[in-house]
């Protein structure tokens, strides 16, 4: 991190100067940036730095850095990466990606957008899902064990063969959605809307 803000320094210390006399946090947008995070340089990154403009410049002024997460979730796709457990991914755009066989076990998910995503064989156990939208997904095999997905949309997914087993679908939007041979057992479609769903065979 210490190469970084040594990269928006002189970025910053412009800013600081016509904006000293306001006491507010200050955001400062870098795009394509190349940023190196637990010793894995990722490149063409978005970075918003938030500082205090009030403050004389030291590297302590960064309050916090906000990373893109959905181009370094891209990255780290590329370079082989399947685990994303335990994460927060919140609010994250993460559509028309293939994502067969990740790991998202106990990741919050909520408000993330993966439609048209291909998830097949990926585990959602123990995952926030909250609100996600999951509409056109496909999903057959993934394993969503407790996850909670209350408020989701579904419409046309397709989770085949799917593993549902206590998941909260509590006014989630199913419609049009396949859960041919999903297995189901335990789980809550309270308020969840089922129309032209297909749940034949279901277990």
């Amino acid at each position: 991190m210490t190469k970084f803000i040594e990269s928006v320094k002189k970025v910053f210390s412009k800013f600081h100067q016509t904006e000293q006399s306001e006491q507010s946090e200050k955001i400062c947008t870098l795009k394509g940036c190349s940023l190196e995070i637990d010793g894995t340089i990722h490149h063409n990154v978005t970075v918003d730095v938030v500082f205090n403009p009030s403050l004389v410049f030291t590297p302590d002024e960064i309050v916090k850095v906000k990373v893109d997460k959905t181009l370094i979730i891209i990255d780290l796709l590329e370079m082989g990466r399947k685990d994303f457990s335990y994460l927060d991914l919140s609010g994250v755009d993460l559509t028309d990606i293939n994502l067969s066989d990740v790991d998202f076990t106990g990741t919050n998910l909520s408000n993330v957008n993966l439609e048209d995503s291909t998830l097949t064989n990926a585990n959602f156990s123990d995952a926030n899902l909250t609100k996600a939208n999951l509409s056109w997904t496909q999903c057959s095999y993934a394993n969503f064990t407790s996850a909670n997905l209350s408020g989701a949309s579904l419409i046309c997914a397709n989770l085949s063969y799917a593993r549902l087993t206590d998941a909260d679908l509590t006014g989630a939007d199913l419609k049009n959605t396949d859960l041919t041979y999903a297995i189901l057992t335990g789980a809550n479609f309270t308020d969840s809307i089922l129309l032209n769903t297909r749940l034949t065979t279901i277990i």
